[in-house]
This record gives structure tokens, C-alpha cells and sequence, in this order.
């Protein structure tokens, strides 16, 4: 794999984190391709997602123990670069494939610059992006670059979208009065039952954060307008999109239009 190919792979996996793209492996990869996808059924289910202010460490844990497929970290290469062991997650999800949930936490723990290897079909591997792409130049038959896959749709049920969609198409009541951000996204994850995921990572670049304050009030509407006047309120560069996986992403204009 010539070194072209590994830093064309490299952007694609930095860009797909919040929009996740199938990757795929086994087949020859070329220029401007991604690699057939590798399922792994431990990470096709759910498990309970629910951190509040976690160490990465103990996450990466449970995510392991949980899902009972081996999850390697490779913690001194993450720590080179900033990337603590003792980084605070705050993350819950609902029926969301245990694959999904552990890219979100990496994401949560350091934006785009973490990877998931597959290290030779058999372990998932947590590096920085860098390291990574040089894993794959050296030894590309060991290593593999591996994304999470939605699940497929199950006869006349809902996809994962499908059903949060729906979920943000239920009216809901809102009143705000200076409450902070992260208080009402919570309030939108329960009230609306759906997953949601705040970029923390990239909100913060364009001033927003946990306690930025929001107030507003008005009739019961869909979940999706209160957020769409929510963000509003917030800036102009703020925008949302329900993924794959039924995961509500709230990130910057620019990172959802990725």
C-alpha cells in the first residue's frame, strides 16, 4: 500500500468519525476507494451507554468487558500527544451498536485524531491517526482500518434513522429560561427518547460550550424545531443530523456538512 493510498485513507477516516461512511476490507485498495465491510457481530449489538464525567480508561474497560471482543489502547502513544487516560466521557446512548458507541467515545475523548485499527481480524486496536497510517504502510496484511456499520433494516421495522427521525417529529414542551447548553440537550435526549451526541470538540472553536445559556419559551413543537431554535440561539454556525445509527449529532455547520 503505497503511501499515497494510506494518507488518502487517513483523511477519509478523519472525516467520517460524526458521518460514518461503511469501510470496507479484504478487497485490493486503490486511490479514492474504501475499503468491504468487516462485521463484527460483539459490536453489531447495543449495551448500555451511560458516562457521566467516566475516565477513559474505565470506559475503554467496560466497552470491552461488555461487548466481549478485545479493545487494545495504545496508551502511550495517545499520551504523547495529550490524549489522558483519565479524560473525562460523558456519553449516553440508546439501542446504539456497541461499534458506534465506541467511535463516539473516541471522538469524545480527543475529536478526529484517534483511530480503530483491526489488528489482524481478530482485535480492535485505539491509536492517534498518525500512528496509524504508519501501521498500515508497514504491515498492511495485519493491520486493517475498521469502521462501525449500521445495521441493516429488519422486514417492516424501523431503521435505526428511521426511528429517531420519527422521535424528533414528536412534539415536545420547552421552556428556557438562561439554562445552560448541556442541560437542555440532556433534556431533548430524554424528553424526545432519542441519542444524542454533542461535538463538545468542535462547539468550543466557534465559543460554545456546556454553559453557554440559552432562554426561549413557546407552544409544544417537534423535537427537531426546538433544537433547530435552540441552536439558533446559540449561533450561526451550529447545525444538526440524525446518522446511520439514529444518533442525533450536534456539531458546527461546517464539520456536518462534511
Amino acid at each position: 500500500m503505497n503511501r499515497l493510498v494510506v494518507c488518502m485513507l487517513f483523511a477519509f477516516l478523519s472525516a467520517a468519525t460524526l458521518r460514518p461512511t461503511v469501510i470496507h476490507a479484504d478487497d485490493e485498495v486503490t486511490a479514492g476507494e474504501a475499503p468491504q465491510p468487516v462485521i463484527i457481530p460483539q459490536l453489531a449489538s447495543p449495551v448500555p451507554i451511560s458516562f457521566e464525567a467516566n475516565r477513559l480508561i474505565n470506559v475503554m474497560d467496560y466497552l470491552e468487558n461488555t461487548t466481549g471482543f478485545p479493545i487494545d489502547v495504545d496508551w502511550p502513544e495517545l499520551e504523547k500527544w495529550n490524549v489522558s487516560k483519565d479524560v473525562e466521557i460523558t456519553l449516553g446512548l440508546t439501542n446504539v451498536p456497541s461499534g458506534r458507541a465506541i467511535e463516539l467515545v473516541m471522538h469524545e475523548a480527543a475529536g478526529s485524531r484517534l483511530t480503530l485499527l483491526l489488528d489482524g481480524g481478530e482485535r480492535l486496536h485505539v491509536t492517534m491517526g498518525r500512528k496509524a497510517v504508519r501501521l498500515l504502510e508497514a504491515d498492511p496484511e495485519r493491520w486493517t482500518m475498521w469502521r462501525a456499520t449500521s445495521p441493516p433494516s429488519d422486514g417492516d421495522q424501523p431503521t435505526l434513522y428511521e426511528a429517531a427521525e420519527a422521535s424528533m417529529d414528536g412534539p415536545i414542551p420547552w421552556s428556557f429560561e438562561e439554562d445552560r447548553a448541556a442541560n437542555i440537550f440532556h433534556y431533548l435526549r430524554n424528553v424526545a427518547e432519542v441519542s444524542l451526541y454533542a461535538d463538545w470538540n468542535s462547539l468550543r472553536k466557534v465559543g460554545i460550550d456546556e454553559d453557554s445559556r440559552i432562554t426561549g419559551t413557546g407552544d409544544p413543537k417537534p423535537a427537531s424545531d426546538v433544537l433547530d431554535t435552540v441552536l439558533t440561539s446559540l449561533g450561526d454556525d451550529l447545525a444538526w443530523h440524525t446518522d446511520d445509527f439514529g444518533v442525533v449529532i450536534i456539531s458546527t455547520r461546517d464539520v456536518i456538512d462534511q
